[in-house]
């Protein structure tokens, strides 16, 4: 409000009746100097809504009062979207449709993006608190996406809708075309329907209708088609015919969509004409290979294929060749007689049936023009050697007709042209070049030879003199690990030629000669055998390779598990009347096994023999059942799984009390 007064009058602000301070959701601006005071809603509640605000102006000279009613507006609000309608064709859609909000509210509808202002179609009432959309006697046209803007005031809502009319489908959309005509069938093609009544097109019924008929007298050809194309079979040579097609979905089906005009069932075209007369490509000596153009005239139908012919030397009797048609324009004639004289001839087919027969070859004497020799060596590969780091060549000499392929191999895996090897072929003559020899191109190599006669093949041994040179697996780095009595058996590889003298020491003593040992060489390893192991087996062996372009050396560790050493430092920790309690340490070696227990034998007094008088799992045991005043000296034994070993040294006789 705006005011006037002298001295300047206070303002006070009420809502139906009862005065507003400037606190909560009210804020009072007051200027006196501008003579202005403004009462401002933070937030507006419905309860606001048409309240009586007052306004009072008082000095001491008198007050005044103004009035005014407070309106609260709301902007509509879409309380839920509404479901997607299905209405059947001809019948009404009424949607009840909730939102919030204060009326009156304008309305605007668009349909599938266009406005239906200036249509009557769609009609809106407004209630409270929702609006009922209304479409009377709903026609295909009323189906797709609308949106319905609701405004007021205060603000604006969009209400999204989509409506589908459900109705059987429009009829398929033409013309309905026909090709592939002939005497029992005819192909039909047709559009799907510009509209498929809200519901997905099931498939296509189509029939057909001999003229010769009654008006009515349609026959179903199928009622699954699935596509937009069909081929209907079945018809009668020389028959005319009309044919119809309708859409079905879920509601039902179309009405038909007919062709334009009747159509006779007959071939479009007649037998082909002569082909090309045939050209030999190819002869063996029991076979000859055809070619020919095909005709000039298919006699307007595609050609299906062709039939061959032969006939002999002074004969009138042609012969068919193939028992089904060849579909190109060339074919192998089998099963012909060698020197023998023959003529071949082509008839083309169509579906119209078999056209003229084609010229006939010139006669043809059955030879193979390129019989061929199957590969021969004339000079074999021989066995070759040579130093390691130089160059080895092995050499052949092949013949064959045609001339034949050749391939070199070491083992099994074929060799090609690297710096490693080099290979040249003049003429007959094969040469295989090993360069940079070493110990490991020591193999088998082999050439083969190929035609199409057949194949050979020679082979030779090459051999590459140089040091011997162990080539010893990771695992001989460690110690081997053998058990007592077992036959040890190691292969040891190597490189080296010629084959090397053997030497084999332990403990700087020769033992390559000793009973149980046995070495044999070969030219790729040495297999030492040492037989009866024992813990004397055990220990480092130098093994020594020599010949006469050098030697190499290497240390094999063998350890043999065998029964454990004596127990040390038995003693007699107390003697009773009956009973003596020992201890003892465990041997230094135990055989290379756990030491599973001990036995602890005793001297007999009487006798003079040790005999078993306990054993134990620990280094100390308590001996009982001894005899009063008797002297006794007590030894232990130490056992594995290989059994007991030594016994230990006897104990200090000692005298029961």
């Amino acid at each position: 409000v705006e005011f006037e007064g002298n001295p300047v009058p206070e303002v006070k602000w009420f809502r139906n009746g009862l005065e507003l301070s400037s606190s909560g959701r009210y804020r009072i601006s007051t200027k006196p100097n501008e003579f202005k005071s403004t009462l401002i809603f933070n937030e507006a509640w419905d309860t606001d809504n048409n309240s009586k605000i007052s306004c009072e102006i008082v000095n001491p000279l008198g007050r005044e009062t103004c009035e005014a009613t407070f309106t609260v507006k709301t902007p509509p609000r879409l309380t839920r979207e509404p479901d997607d309608q299905r209405v059947p064709l001809g019948e009404t859609l009424k949607v009840k449709i909730p939102i919030t909000g204060k009326g009156p509210f304008n309305f605007k509808v668009k349909r599938n993006d266009q406005s239906l202002e200036d249509s009557d179609r769609v009609r809106i009432q407004e209630y409270d608190d929702y609006i009922v959309v209304t479409i009377p006697d709903i026609e295909r046209e009323d189906a797709g996406k609308y949106a319905i803007n609701v405004s007021n005031e205060s603000g604006s809502c969009n209400i999204p809708m989509k409506v589908k009319v459900i109705a059987p489908p429009l009829p398929p959309t033409g013309p309905l075309e026909i090709s592939n005509v002939s005497k029992d069938r005819a192909t039909l093609a047709w559009k799907p329907p510009k509209d498929d009544g809200g519901s997905k097109i099931i498939g296509y019924i189509v029939e057909r209708r001999d003229t010769s008929k009654a008006a009515d007298a349609w026959i179903p050809v199928t009622q699954a088609c699935k596509e937009t194309t069909f081929t209907v079979p079945n018809l009668l040579d020389g028959h005319e015919y009309d044919f119809r097609v309708m859409a079905v979905n879920e509601n039902g089906t179309s009405e038909p969509l007919r062709s334009s005009s009747p159509v006779t069932a007959k071939l479009p075209f007649k037998p082909p004409g002569a082909p090309g007369q045939p050209e030999i490509n190819e002869l063996t000596n029991n076979s000859a290979t055809l070619h020919w153009d095909k005709p000039t005239s298919d006699g307007g139908g595609p050609i299906t294929g062709y039939w061959i012919e032969k006939r002999e030397e002074n004969t009138d009797k042609w012969i068919p060749v193939n028992m089904s048609l060849s579909p190109s324009t060339y074919y192998t004639v089998p099963s012909l007689i060698e020197d023998r004289v023959y003529e071949f001839r082509v008839t083309a087919e169509n579906e119209a049936g078999k056209g003229v027969p084609s010229e006939a070859t010139k006669p043809t004497k059955i030879k193979d023009p390129n019989a061929s020799t199957p590969p021969e060596f004339l000079k074999k590969l021989r066995d070759a050697e040579g130093n390691e780091g130089r160059t080895i060549t092995l050499e052949a000499e092949v013949t064959g007709l045609p001339k034949p392929d050749v391939e070199w191999y070491k083992g099994t895996k074929e060799i090609s042209q690297s710096a490693k090897y080099t290979i040249t072929r003049d003429g007959d003559k094969c040469v295989l070049v090993i360069n940079n020899a070493t110990p490991d191109d020591v193999d088998e190599y082999s050439i083969k030879a190929r035609n199409k006669g057949g194949s050979r093949m020679c082979r030779c041994n090459v051999d590459v003199r140089s040091p011997p040179r162990f080539r010893l697996p990771a695992k001989y780095n460690d110690v081997l690990n053998y058990d007592k009595g077992e036959t040890i058996v190691i292969k040891i590889p190597y490189t080296g030629s010629p084959l090397p003298n053997v030497s084999l020491t332990k403990d700087g003593n020769d033992v390559s000669k000793d009973k149980n040992v046995s070495i044999d060489v070969s030219d790729r390893g040495i297999t030492l055998t040492i037989r009866n192991a024992d813990k004397n087996t055990s220990g480092p062996y130098k093994i020594k390779l020599s010949n006469n372009l050098g030697e190499d050396e290497a240390t094999l560790r063998l350890h043999v598990s065998d029964l454990p050493g004596a127990p040390r430092d038995a003693q007699v920790d107390s003697v009773f009347d009956d009973s003596a309690t020992l201890s003892w340490r465990p041997p230094e070696d135990d055989g290379g096994s756990y030491i599973t227990n001990y036995i602890i034998e005793k001297l007999e007094p009487d006798t003079g023999k040790w005999v078993k008088a306990a054993t134990s799992r620990s280094l100390r045991c308590t001996v009982e059942n001894l005899l009063p005043n008797k002297p006794y000296q007590f030894r232990i034994l130490a056992e594995n799984i290989f059994g007991a070993g030594e016994p230990s040294e006897p104990t200090k006789t000692v005298q029961t009390t």
